[in-house]
């Protein structure tokens, strides 16, 4: 699975419950650690549910050493995971729109591909597309997890 792209116009930072470490990244601590993102919660869930499907699934980091950029289109990821010898399937996912509105409701984007880098084919596509109820979700991260399973549910067709 490669790193999914964001083409929503907005950082989906997830802030750490720390305050003095949110004070030290808005000064610009170059030491600071790298802020968690929605993309990757999303990315952690899609492992999951790709594992739970029976897929093996190369770690994130394995991932992002070989093709670091997140690809555009199923096209590009073909051509990025082949120059990076991958030569097993690859998921790349892109996000459109994501909107947590104040009735706790998801809105969401987000088209995923399932291409072969042997040969460039893209052998699937989806797209999750609906508004997911969150009730219960507190925060931004709970809010991905508890959208997460329908979210694949909804991009793997049903899956």
């Amino acid at each position: 699975m490669l790193r999914f792209r964001n083409e929503t116009g907005l950082s989906l930072r997830i802030a750490s419950n720390n305050p003095l470490e949110e004070l030290g990244k808005a000064a610009g601590d170059p030491f600071a650690r790298r802020d968690p993102t929605v993309l990757d919660e999303l990315e952690e869930i899609a492992t999951q549910e790709l594992a739970r499907r029976g897929f093996v699934v190369l770690s994130t980091a394995e991932t992002q050493r070989a093709v670091p950029t997140p690809p555009s289109d199923p096209g590009s990821a073909a051509l990025a995971a082949k120059r990076a010898g991958l030569d097993a399937l690859v998921l790349q996912g892109t996000l459109h729109r994501f909107t947590l509105n104040p009735s706790r409701i998801l809105l969401i984007t987000l088209d995923l591909a399932l291409v072969d880098p042997r040969d460039g084919r893209t052998l699937w596509t989806g797209t999750a597309h609906r508004p997911v109820a969150v009730p219960a979700a507190q925060t931004l991260p709970e809010a991905v997890r508890d959208a997460g399973p329908q979210i694949f549910a909804d991009a793997f067709n049903g899956g």
